[in-house]
C-alpha cells in the first residue's frame, strides 16, 4: 500500500494506492504526521483499511499530490555520502558526515512549483537515501537505532546500492523538498 496526500494545498486529504487505484482515507481522521507514526498509525490505517477496504472512495488521478509526510519536525540531510559524489563534484571524500537541514517549509508536493532564491547560480535536486525517523529518539545505541526507523528508501541512481530494510515502511521518492519528482508515496506491507 502507499500512501499518499492530495489535493489543495494546504487542505490536504490522505489516502493510499492500491493497484494503482487511489482511496480516500479521510475516515480514518489522522494525518500521515509525526503523532500518527509515533502512535502506530500504520497498524491503525492497515486495520482501518482491511476494515473498510469496499466502500473507500477512489481519489480522482489528476488531484494535486503532496508530499506524503505532513510537515515533519526535521529534515536531516548528509552531503557528498557517496564515493561517486564526491568525485563527480571534483571534492575530496569527507572524512565526517557533511551534515545540514532543511526547513520543513521546504516540503512540497511532486508537481508544485518550486522557489528558487534570487541569487542562485544552481539548483540542485539530488536525493540517494530517504529514512523516516518515527519513534523520538536521542543517544539511541547501535543495537537500537533500527527501532526508531519507520523505513527507508533508494532513491535515484542509488536503487542499486542500498537495500531495504526487511519489515519496515518503503519510502517511494520522498525526495519532494523543494524539487519535482514524479512518484511520491510512502509504501509499506
Amino acid at each position: 500500500m502507499k500512501l499518499i496526500r492530495y489535493g489543495q494545498d494546504g487542505k490536504e486529504a490522505t489516502g493510499f494506492v492500491s493497484n494503482e487505484i487511489m482511496y480516500n482515507t479521510s475516515g480514518f481522521g489522522e494525518d500521515y504526521n509525526e503523532v500518527f507514526l509515533d502512535n502506530d498509525g500504520l497498524k491503525r490505517l492497515a486495520a482501518f483499511v482491511e476494515l473498510n477496504k469496499k466502500s473507500l472512495p477512489v481519489v480522482d488521478k489528476n488531484v494535486r499530490l503532496d508530499s506524503p509526510v505532513a510537515r515533519p519536525s526535521k529534515i536531516i540531510c548528509i552531503g557528498l555520502n557517496y564515493a561517486d559524489h564526491a568525485k563527480e563534484t571534483n571534492s575530496p571524500f569527507p572524512s565526517e558526515p557533511i551534515i545540514f537541514l532543511k526547513s520543513t517549509s521546504a516540503l512540497c508536493g511532486p508537481f508544485d512549483e518550486i522557489i528558487i532564491p534570487k541569487n542562485s547560480t544552481k539548483t540542485d535536486w539530488e536525493v540517494e537515501l530517504a529514512i523516516v525517523i518515527g519513534k523520538k529518539a536521542s543517544y539511541v545505541n547501535e543495537a537500537t537505532e533500527l527501532d526508531h526507523v519507520v523505513g527507508n528508501d533508494e532513491i535515484g541512481t542509488s536503487k542499486q546500492l542500498v537495500k531495504p530494510l526487511p519489515g519496515k515502511l518503503t519510502v517511494w521518492n520522498i525526495n519532494s523538498i523543494n524539487w519535482p519528482v514524479k512518484n511520491n508515496c510512502f509504501y509499506f506491507d
